[in-house]
């Protein structure tokens, strides 16, 4: 059911969608350096049905994706009436995917940038909480 595209490399392989490559963004790559450091083994670029996710853990059945504040509209940031059209666009395929994950039964976390330029990683520690939780569960 998880697809990885190559390291490094956003691959959108999925029937019917043209193969398009781009570079890991910098926001992605701290929060992939901060899964190395808390010891959280997630593939980069994950594609689920006709959705990509920035990070995933088959293993745990847990789906993370690095939402930047301007192109998502970060409602701590953005007022509706504030948003353009793509940052609409953008939030009406992230609900998309939020009900994808919810239909799958995959657990979808989410953080936003200025989250990460703030040093706040709380949500990767809620996610590290949860499979210590799941882990210790089964033994």
């Amino acid at each position: 059911f998880f697809f990885q595209a190559e390291d490094g490399i956003r691959d959108y392989k999925v029937t019917g969608v043209q193969t398009c490559a781009l570079p890991i963004y910098k926001i992605e790559q701290i929060i992939s350096d901060k899964l190395k450091e808390l010891k959280l083994k997630f593939d980069y670029s994950v594609i689920l049905g006709y959705y990509q996710f920035d990070f995933g853990s088959k293993q745990y059945n847990i789906l993370l994706e690095v939402q930047g504040d301007y192109w998502h509209g970060n409602p701590a940031i953005y007022k509706k009436s504030q948003l353009n059209e793509t940052q609409k666009r953008n939030i009406k395929r992230d609900q998309k995917k939020i009900q994808f994950a919810k239909k799958h039964n995959i657990k979808l976390y989410h953080i936003w940038e200025s989250d990460i330029k703030s040093n706040n990683f709380s949500v990767l520690k809620e996610i590290k909480n949860e499979i210590y939780t799941r882990t210790n569960k089964q033994n």
